[in-house]
């Protein structure tokens, strides 16, 4: 039965009950009711999950349509296929005409029955539609930004814009603190126990850590209810999605690993003291402040650098910036910077499974020495490009791009006196990944000026230049740290 797939399943186990009519075997044979005929309904209906109306006035006729009792049912078509028990319908409506309004009702594809049952005989005839219950939560820009002491999202979309997402779906509450990023999880759960995966957002700030559930805005869990077991002391550092899909969250030097967005349970102690910044690669990739070492965690184990990776080890300097570039691409980028002496190192590393593992596998594909006062080490924002070896870095309102063979800045574009750009990501839908044709590939850029921010969504050419519109694509209240875009309920990777 596990082998079915659930689609398949419900339809397979409703083919037999949505016949035309079916009977009690406590009536007495020769008393089948003659069959009703239904009209003015449609094959397919979509509504909104939030206030969305299913309003129906069917035509039925029939000899005997007056002794008929009316019910509309709702059953989810999908489940869990291990599931041992059937599903279970929502009843909407108990009269002939259907007028039901829905309040967070979860979304996805459902079956729609309408159940006439002869009051004289008890026999039902049942007539099936297909319903799409949908949200605009799923398909547009998620703007993380902060404002005034507390963090929340915009979300602009094709019908418009929703201010402050989160306090608008969580009883006027936003996150606490300064935002630091927020991005795409594609498998979530209410629990431990729980069978429905759905996609959501994870946030961070440096107050809060939350999850919350897309098709809604509903939060799941914050920094009061994600562990198991709540640390003794909270310093939120990072937060990273590990290539199995699961969380990885950095507190007070330790990370905690989340199995599919249940809690956080596993504290994984060690020696090493974790700093801030840290990637997630085929392994996650992370910096102990302590020894100025680069380590792996490989989702179970920590793991250290094998001899290919000796120049990442006891290096007497800090980690200013990283981004790993997961899927095809399979590369990372390292930017340290001494904090005496102002100077800093540049590496490129290939980070497919082979060079973490067997050290005859090349590691660091490019080194190179910056001196102080390099302009990649006073940048403001940093970020990379993931089909090309080279850089966007801003300073103030001046946007470049540096090509990882001489590092030399590029202008790009000036923006207007007065604004600084406070974030830069390279954004590719869906996931770059083998054999997926992407349908989004744009460099997004957020500026700010008194208390106001402009997203500007620029298109790349072959050689990574940037051409940006006339005007901005989106504005708002806040300073803006992070963007995620999402498809259909499908958003992109956060690489760094």
């Amino acid at each position: 039965m596990n082998l079915i797939n659930k689609s398949r399943l419900l339809y397979l186990l409703l083919f037999f009950f949505f016949q035309s009519c079916y009977k009690d075997d406590s009536q007495p044979a020769g008393t089948l009711t003659a069959p009703l005929l239904v009209t003015d309904v449609a094959e397919s209906y979509t509504v909104q999950s939030q206030g969305g109306r299913l309003h129906i006035e069917p035509t039925i006729q029939g000899t005997d349509q007056a002794d008929h009792i009316f019910t509309w049912l709702l059953y989810d078509a999908t489940f869990i296929s291990n599931n041992p028990k059937l599903p279970v319908a929502d009843t909407l409506g108990r009269t002939q005409n259907l007028d039901y309004t829905f309040n967070h009702q979860k979304t996805g594809e459902y079956v729609l029955v309408l159940k006439a049952l002869n009051a004289k005989n008890n026999i039902a005839q049942l007539f099936k539609y297909k319903v799409t219950i949908t949200t605009p939560y799923l398909s547009g820009w998620y703007v993380l930004k902060e404002n005034a002491g507390s963090s929340d999202l915009d979300f602009h979309y094709a019908g418009g814009k929703i201010e402050n997402w989160i306090a608008q779906n969580n009883n006027g509450q936003s996150l606490m603190g300064k935002a630091k990023k927020a991005f795409w999880v594609p498998r979530m759960k209410n629990s431990l126990q729980s069978t429905d995966l759905f996609s959501g957002l994870a946030v961070l700030t440096d107050q809060d850590v939350a999850l919350f559930k897309l098709e809604d805005g509903t939060k799941l869990h914050d920094y009061s209810s994600i562990f198991f077991s709540q640390p003794a002391e909270k310093r939120l550092q990072n937060l990273l999605l590990a290539m199995n899909g699961n969380l990885i969250l950095v507190n007070n030097g330790r990370y905690y690993i989340m199995n599919q967005g249940a809690k956080f349970g596993s504290t994984r102690l060690s020696n090493y003291e974790i700093g801030d910044i840290g990637v997630s690669a085929s392994m996650d990739i992370l910096f102990d402040t302590s020894t100025k070492t680069v380590f792996l965690n490989d989702g179970v184990n920590i793991r250290t650098l094998l001899s290919n990776g000796a120049a990442l080890k006891n290096m007497g300097t800090d980690l200013y910036w990283a981004e790993a570039y997961r899927g095809t691409r399979s590369s990372t980028t390292l930017l340290f910077k001494n904090p005496v002496t102002g100077e800093g190192k540049f590496f490129k590393l290939n980070t497919t499974i082979g060079p973490f593992i067997d050290a005859n596998q090349i590691l660091i594909a490019q080194q190179t020495d910056l001196p102080s006062g390099h302009h990649l080490l006073a940048a403001d924002v940093i970020n990379g490009n993931y089909d090309n070896d080279l850089l966007y870095y801003s300073k103030d309102n001046q946007l470049y791009y540096s090509a990882f063979l001489d590092l030399t800045p590029v202008l790009q574009k000036t923006f207007d006196a007065g604004e600084t750009i406070s974030c830069i990501q390279h954004i590719k839908y869906p996931a770059p990944n083998s054999g997926v044709v992407n349908s989004f590939n744009k460099v997004a850029v957020a500026t700010y000026k008194d208390n106001n921010y402009q997203i500007w969504i620029a298109d790349i050419n072959s050689t990574g230049t940037l051409s940006f519109k006339a005007e901005p694509d989106f504005k708002g209240k806040g300073k803006v740290k992070s963007f995620t875009y999402f498809e259909n309920g499908n958003g992109n990777f956060l690489y760094r």
